[in-house]
């Protein structure tokens, strides 16, 4: 992955800010709620690689948060495993963290503020915002 990053000159760091942290830290909201977060950068993520393709970025790449089956399949069986044919080909997006890259101390270093929220267990009281995060590679 390192070499394969090193032909690409520009990167697109982007954030959601989550509205409602609820989403994350409530048990009954929790699946649900991160899902449709996850969702929602996966569609940023695409659509800012599609206009960096259409701008004649043909190599342009991007990742988002968390895995495309929870986001996009409601953690259904990944059907590109079974039969090789995505439900969601144009949104669908590997992780940051899938492909090595360390999303905590990229944004850290960007300056954004970053609460890992480990499980649905966590302490409400501990996070103080919620964010989610995508990356898109620019040849």
């Amino acid at each position: 992955m390192k070499k394969t990053m090193k032909k690409y000159r520009w990167a697109v760091l982007v954030k959601y800010d989550v509205p409602d942290t609820s989403d994350f830290v409530e048990q009954k909201k929790w699946l649900k709620g991160h899902e449709k977060h996850q969702r929602k950068i996966h569609d940023i993520v695409s659509a800012i690689e599609s206009i960096a393709f259409n701008d004649g970025y043909y190599f342009s790449v991007g990742f988002s948060a968390g895995g495309c089956k929870t986001a996009l399949c409601s953690g259904m069986a990944c059907q590109f495993l079974d039969s090789g044919r995505c439900r969601f080909p144009l949104k669908a997006r590997p992780s940051m963290e899938g492909v090595g890259i360390d999303a905590f101390d990229l944004i850290a270093r960007v300056g954004w503020d970053v609460y890992p929220i480990a499980s649905k267990y966590a302490d409400p009281d501990s996070i103080k915002c919620a964010i989610s995060v995508g990356i898109i590679f620019i040849t």
